[in-house]
């Protein structure tokens, strides 16, 4: 069951778009007459494709921003992986570092305590620098031993890393390109737009003001497109009419008077405005 406010808002919908159906049809009938002739269609589907350029543009400049910061994103996730890849290598070469460092000082205390045995005066001293020299070289082979195991780590980490930024290196300028080409198409679409909408001035001076009401209203009630061709669907023996702007079906008594008068015709439906070609039929 569905909630309340759900079904109030499903139902408002429904009343807008029937009301934006009904106001269509009021101003057709309110026509002399409800079809445009074949020259009027050809200028008003002139129009309407300046609108379809228009509309295309405006969807693709709403768009862009997103895209632009996706892709932003995408370079910026590429580029830090490599960062962080390049940090993570550096820190395994600084603790390298540091445990030669250790060595180092474990070499020298060897050193020393080997020195000092020739100092010493009681066979107690002389084992507990014995005991220190034996623990020393152990503790220089086990750090010999990890130097050696992180040094192959390290070398492997590095050939992969190699491999991996040449891998994405020619991607990440190929992606830094396409973003240039973005950010340069948001520039340039509002320059676009502002030609087509000076191209739709010059072509709305061509068609009969009462017909370009009508035109422009069902544009503005239900979107582009507000001309239709009719689908022609054999089907069986039959063929059957469509509206290409909400699929419905055409009666075939719409089609007729169309087809007679050499006029457009109106959706029952959608209240769009439909014409037919003679050479599909």
């Amino acid at each position: 069951m569905l909630e309340p406010l759900l079904f109030y808002n499903l139902w408002f919908e429904k009343f807008k778009e029937n009301l934006i159906l009904l106001n269509i049809k009021l101003v057709l009938k309110k026509e002399k007459k409800l079809g445009f002739d074949i020259e009027t269609l050809e200028k008003i589907l002139v129009l309407q494709e300046v609108d379809r350029v228009i509309f295309s543009y405006k969807d693709r400049l709403k768009k862009l921003p997103s895209i632009i910061e996706k892709k932003k994103k995408e370079i910026s996730e590429i580029e830090g992986r490599i960062k962080k890849e390049e940090e993570e290598i550096k820190i395994m070469e600084k603790e390298i570092k540091g445990l030669y460092l250790d060595l180092e000082d474990i070499e020298e205390n060897i050193k020393k305590f080997e020195r000092d045995l020739f100092s010493v005066k009681t066979n107690e001293e002389y084992r507990a620098l014995q005991s220190e020299i034996e623990f020393s070289k152990r503790r220089k082979m086990e750090l010999e031993e990890e130097i050696l195991q992180r040094e192959e780590k390290l070398e492997q980490k590095k050939k992969l890393f190699i491999d991996f930024k040449n891998k994405v290196k020619n991607e990440v300028e190929k992606e830094k390109e396409n973003l240039r080409k973005l950010e340069e198409e948001l520039t340039e679409i509002p320059k676009k737009i502002e030609e087509a909408e000076d191209l739709r001035l010059r072509k709305k001076i061509l068609i009969d003001k009462k017909v370009l009401e009508v035109y422009e209203r069902i544009l503005s009630g239900r979107g582009y497109p507000a001309v239709c061709e009719v689908e022609i669907k054999d089907e069986g023996n039959d063929k059957k009419f469509y509206c290409s702007g909400c699929s419905s079906q055409i009666p075939f008594f719409t089609i007729d008077e169309m087809m007679r008068k050499g006029e457009t015709g109106v959706c029952h439906y959608c209240g769009r405005i439909i014409y037919i070609k003679k050479d599909k039929l």
